[in-house]
């Protein structure tokens, strides 16, 4: 039963991709630090940076991150002068939230991160086996 047990464990696919998103967050973490970003922040940043001009609850549903999430990290990311808040013309309760100059500048900084980690995590795979693993997560997702 215990040899059942540790297979079905070692070879679970939730298993690997959950270590699989431990190591890759981590990694993403310690290269976000020195720009002062957590992942949320930077999540709304890239979600920004594809397109401006959204709500907060936009933002949320986009990145999948709470409410309360949503609001912390938009207000980390104005102190750091990289958003802000705008008034919504369409709704005295809602406020649309743009790049400032600063946070244009930050995104080739960002796109260059991605393509690091993205060497990191594929390091060891050749170039067949990088794009059979993006085509096959392209499929899942």
């Amino acid at each position: 039963m215990t040899q059942t047990a540790k297979t079905t464990r070692q070879n679970s696919i939730g298993r690997m991709l959950n270590v699989l998103a431990r190591r890759l967050n981590g990694e993403m973490n310690e290269r976000l630090q020195p720009h002062g970003l957590s992942l949320p922040e930077f999540a709304i940043l890239m979600t920004l940076l594809e397109h401006e001009d959204q709500t907060q609850s936009e933002l949320g549903r986009k990145t999948a991150i709470p409410a309360h999430g949503t609001t912390r990290s938009i207000d980390a990311l104005e102190a750091l002068g990289l958003v802000e808040r705008r008034a919504d013309p369409t709704s005295r309760r809602s406020r649309r939230i743009f790049l400032t100059a600063k946070g244009h500048q930050i995104g080739p900084q960002l796109f260059s991160i991605v393509s690091e980690v993205n060497t990191w995590l594929l390091d060891g795979l050749d170039e067949p086996e990088k794009q059979a693993f993006a085509a096959t997560l392209t499929k899942i997702l």
